[in-house]
């Protein structure tokens, strides 16, 4: 997870439990979404750092910046891709 500017990133795990095996646990779905502040006109408004405090806190900042790194690269091809075809 992480905090930018005006938003942050949402992790969310979904763990399955045998109700009979309390202790066979598993996760089954791992999620991310963003979300932004916005105030009560609708713009964004900024949001605090996260403090990363554990090394699992820098782990999970550390794989948010990929992803979203990751997802600006993809949008950055897509955009060029639009615009070629576009031209065509």
């Amino acid at each position: 997870m992480q905090s930018a500017a005006q938003s942050m990133e949402v992790g969310i795990q979904i763990i399955a439990e045998d109700p009979q095996n309390p202790a066979m646990r598993r996760r089954t779905h791992r999620s991310f979404f963003t979300m932004v502040a916005m105030d009560a006109e609708g713009k964004p408004v900024e949001v605090p750092r996260l403090v990363c405090e554990t090394p699992s806190d820098f782990e999970w900042r550390c794989e948010a910046l990929l992803r979203k790194g990751a997802r600006q690269r993809f949008n950055r091809e897509l955009e060029g891709a639009c615009r070629i075809e576009a031209m065509s």
